[in-house]
């Protein structure tokens, strides 16, 4: 399908010329208590600037501007960025910069933490950015990630950071020191999915289902990705899925097909409408993503249930010169996640699950009787009916690194962030065609609640 004919409409609405080039983990995004949300570009040479949109008079206009972190020396190389809001009883942002210091004679590795040291200024990234907890690494860092913990009867947030040892090292707040402080602590304590690696880990994906399940996605160096569901309370692993491939594995992920949304409140609409929650997610709910450097991307269906069996290979996706990032993200307002791309050859590529015909449960049951198990507990089913499709693609100048898609304009549309080795491209949809799409979606609710009435 082309892009003229797919109901995909994204145009690039700014451009933000970075002072030096970024890398694939140089992009994060911070969400505020009141639901708006800004980004963190770090480029290589140790500047971070923040972008966010501002409404002026009923025009949101862009703000870039450059957050002066302390203790990242002028000869710093920045690696990678992180950012979350404290979860519990803590409050305020917490944002981690890794970089190398003199790369290129008698390189030393640092892993900052930047969080609130004064009253009042639990979101104030200028004062944030002068609170500053340092730790000396002794090994390359790599991907730093976020997420939470179950530790004494209550959820935390923890820094993951893989490194160039084929580990991966947990930071962890000391909740009992004064000031702010991060100690690593055993990976093993919470984290038993990352014992015994044994290639570096390139990429990270976490997904906590409802506080009972964890899912671990990680891919390596050498090609080697595995997918865990661990018991996050017991910290066990219930099993897992593994696989390999030639050459890196640049980027995993596992999503859901269907999109996660908010129901609008609207008087007497029903409250179970499909879509609406994941409480009724199920095991074949779960897919996972797996990009490389050198292959074409594949996407594993129902990867919990039925392991690696059900594979899906994105086609035309190797012919860029390797994909760099992936993002998920339903950008033709369906309801169902498309799969974004971003390639080292100036491409962005959008891959859709296009369905046909299903087979009967009964051929489905049989074939799962029949199937031989990938995992402890687990038998594949017959694979769904259809293919993913390349439904859209946009050229750049340039290669692209990172991308998020996230809502900065805080009107309720989310926006395309992608960053180039030039700088950062802000693409949106069209906003008349968003008008309309939400003018029908909402007599279709009027219409289900009226129906309901009657």
């Amino acid at each position: 399908m082309s892009s003229e004919e797919s109901e995909i409409d994204l145009s690039e609405a700014h451009f933000y010329n970075l002072p030096s080039q970024s890398n694939v983990y140089g992009l994060t995004s911070i969400t505020f208590p009141d639901g708006s949300n800004k980004i963190l570009v770090a480029s290589l040479r140790g500047k971070i600037v923040c972008v966010e949109y501002q409404n002026e008079r009923g025009v949101f206009r862009p703000s870039v501007k450059e957050v002066h972190f302390t203790y990242i020396p002028g000869d710093a190389e920045i690696i990678s960025i992180d950012a979350f809001s404290r979860s519990g009883s803590g409050t305020g942002l917490v944002v981690g910069i890794t970089f190398i210091k003199d790369a290129g004679n008698n390189p030393t590795q640092f892993l900052n933490i930047y969080s609130p040291w004064e009253a009042g200024s639990e979101y104030n990234l200028d004062s944030i950015a002068q609170g500053c907890f340092n730790l000396e690494l002794d090994f390359i860092p790599y991907h730093l990630y976020h997420t939470e913990v179950f530790c004494d009867g209550s959820w935390e947030t923890v820094f993951l950071l893989s490194g160039g040892d084929s580990q991966v090292h947990v930071y962890k707040e000391d909740k009992f020191y004064v000031m702010s402080k991060f100690e690593e602590i055993p990976c093993e304590d919470f984290f038993p999915e990352f014992k015994d690696l044994q290639s570096n880990v390139l990429w990270m994906d976490i997904k906590n289902v409802h506080g009972e399940e964890r899912l671990t996605a990680m891919g390596c160096e050498n090609g080697y990705f595995k997918v865990c569901v661990v018991n996050p309370k017991t910290v066990e692993v219930l099993r897992f899925i593994s696989g390999q491939h030639d050459g890196a594995v640049t980027s995993i992920r596992v999503f859901f097909t269907e999109d996660t949304i908010d129901m609008p409140c609207i008087e007497g609409l029903p409250s179970n409408l499909p879509g609406s929650d994941r409480a009724d997610a199920k095991e074949t709910d779960y897919h996972l993503l797996v990009s490389h450097a050198a292959e074409p991307t594949i996407v594993y269906r129902n990867c919990i249930q039925n392991g690696l069996h059900q594979k899906y290979i994105l086609e035309d996706s190797e012919k860029f010169h390797g994909i760099i990032c992936t993002c998920l993200a339903d950008v033709d307002w369906d309801g169902s996640q498309e799969i974004l791309l971003g390639a080292y050859g100036q491409k962005l590529l959008v891959y859709k699950f296009i369905k046909s015909i299903k087979h009967d449960e009964e051929s489905i049951a049989t074939n799962a009787n029949e199937g031989q198990t990938d995992c402890e507990g687990a038998s594949p089913m017959m694979e769904d009916d259809g293919e993913y499709k390349m439904v859209w693609e946009r050229t750049f100048a340039h290669p692209v690194l990172a991308m998020q898609y996230l809502d900065l304009t805080n009107d309720g549309l989310s926006e395309l962030s992608l960053v180039s080795t030039k700088g950062l491209h802000i693409l949106q949809h069209d906003l008349d065609k968003a008008r309309d799409r939400c003018a029908q979606r909402l007599k279709q609710l009027i219409q289900i609640r009226d129906d309901e009435r009657t």
